[in-house]
């Protein structure tokens, strides 16, 4: 830095790391400050002007002392970023509604599984699931043969043999389309009620005509193949031989 000498106006050029306040003229032998008077150099003084996105040192700042603020300034933001490394994460509220849900539709499957048999059970839900064609096998619990119209009477036949004429109706209990059983007859013994003798298997068919069972051999009508739903249908099973000692004999439905 060049300062000039207040008496002699000598010129002296000092560097400025020395940090020197006072000199010596080597001329006139004068001291005085090596600090320049602020009120003679008025434009020789550098302004700092602060700018927020910027980082300017201020200019009676050495070297040194701006590598310190810059240490420091790099120390702070290290500091900062370990600081937000080590914040732990914001905790997350457990969702569980979704999951009571789930646990509540597997209980419903899995009870609605162990009482199949019982709403299957159930004539309307039968009768939905059917008409959603959904593969539910014919049942004997579908058919119902109406007791008060079961009758029955032996017929003479033109080559004077007899035959059993059993006729009745039965109904279709579903709401929904079904194919006809077949109409079990089970004979039992005159002497022992409740020992059976033999069963018998007959399909339900068209009605056939009085002259027809009166006609050696007997030719069974064209079976019925399917019942709308909730009808109710008669049936005639002709009888030609039954075991000995039959006392009575009771029907059944039964699916194929």
């Amino acid at each position: 830095m060049l300062i000039t000498c207040p008496s002699c106006r000598k010129p002296i050029d000092i560097e400025t790391d020395i940090g020197l306040t006072s000199l010596t003229c080597s001329q006139c032998g004068s001291a005085f400050s090596s600090l320049p008077d602020e009120s003679q150099t008025p434009n020789l003084r550098h302004t700092w002007i602060y700018t927020p996105d910027l980082f300017v040192s201020p200019p009676f700042l050495n070297r040194r002392e701006h590598a310190e603020n810059e240490v420091v300034a790099i120390l702070d933001n290290a500091s900062s970023e370990e600081d937000s490394e080590l914040i732990a994460p914001a905790r997350v509220q457990p969702h569980l509604w979704p999951w009571f849900f789930t646990a509540l539709l597997i209980l419903t499957l899995a009870g609605s599984w162990t009482q199949k048999e019982a709403w299957l059970d159930n004539r309307w839900m039968r009768s939905t699931l059917i008409n959603l064609t959904m593969p539910l096998e014919n049942r004997e619990k579908d058919w119902l043969i109406i007791p008060q119209s079961v009758k029955s009477e032996w017929v003479i036949r033109d080559d004077n043999s007899r035959v059993l004429v059993i006729s009745g109706s039965i109904k279709n209990l579903l709401a929904s389309s079904m194919a006809y059983p077949d109409i079990e007859i089970t004979f039992f013994s005159n002497h022992q009620p409740d020992r059976p003798l033999a069963t018998m298997r007959l399909p339900v068919t068209e009605t056939p005509a009085a002259k027809s069972i009166a006609q050696t051999p007997f030719v069974s009508p064209k079976a019925l193949k399917r019942a709308t739903a909730s009808s109710q249908t008669g049936y005639i099973l002709v009888v030609e031989s039954m075991p000995e000692g039959t006392g009575d004999f009771t029907l059944s439905p039964k699916v194929k």
